[in-house]
């Protein structure tokens, strides 16, 4: 499954770079070079096959395709409002705020990424209209979605040994991850194009799912990985 889910990431994105466009669809990006403008059906296009290849075992995370889906509509809104860039940029950035907010059933942390990651700045001309459209959207996901956790996680032995190691593994955690920044950043420079697109996911996906059949102690059971 999750080789077949690279294969898909890898000709869903060779289909979605060829579609015309001349804005990304990365919202962040978006949001500070282009004043929030994202081609429709690129972005949706690209929610759609986030939806698929999570579907399929991908562990890319449920949030992906509601902040693009509100991102869109709140860029569709804005057009037919003909509302300034500086207001465009506000809305589009609350459209993918509320999208994460439903997703996870976080209202306060849809607002808070609406306005720290996307916009880069807090303020109460901001604050406002972002929490709003948040909680909105957690209360209609409430009533649709059903009353369950979002993950189902194994009990948590907090012993004396587990804490221990858990304080030792915390710095290990951060400079893992100040390593992985500089990783990422020096493949963007390097990003695939062509083929390799088609292939890094692959590759990717592949490794993670022979992991899974060597290992399968190191990604839980199979209910577990279905409810992510």
């Amino acid at each position: 499954m999750l080789l077949g889910a690279g294969l898909v990431t890898g000709a869903g994105q060779i289909i979605l770079v060829r579609l015309t466009s001349s804005n990304s669809i990365d919202i962040t990006e978006a949001i500070w070079f282009s004043a929030g403008r994202l081609p429709a059906l690129r972005t949706l296009s690209s929610a759609v096959l986030s939806v698929v290849v999570v579907g399929m075992g991908a562990s890319l995370g449920r949030e992906g395709a509601p902040k693009q889906a509100g991102a869109v509509i709140a860029n569709a809104l804005s057009d037919k409002g003909r509302f300034s860039n500086e207001q465009r940029r506000l809305l589009v950035a609350c459209g993918a705020g509320a999208g994460m907010a439903a997703a996870y059933g976080v209202p306060l942390g849809g607002a808070l990424f609406a306005l720290e990651v996307l916009r880069g700045m807090l303020a109460l001309r901001l604050v406002l209209p972002a929490l709003l459209t948040s909680v909105v959207a957690t209360a209609t996901a409430w009533l649709v979605l059903p009353n369950a956790p979002t993950y189902f996680l194994t009990r948590f032995d907090d012993s004396a040994a587990n804490l221990a190691l858990a304080l030792l593994i915390g710095p290990v955690a951060g400079l893992v991850s100040v390593a992985f920044v500089r990783v990422i950043a020096l493949a963007d420079r390097y990003r695939p194009n062509r083929w390799r697109r088609l292939v890094a996911p692959i590759v990717a996906l592949g490794l993670l799912g022979l992991v899974s059949i060597l290992f399968p102690q190191l990604l839980g059971n199979g209910k577990d990985i279905a409810q992510l």
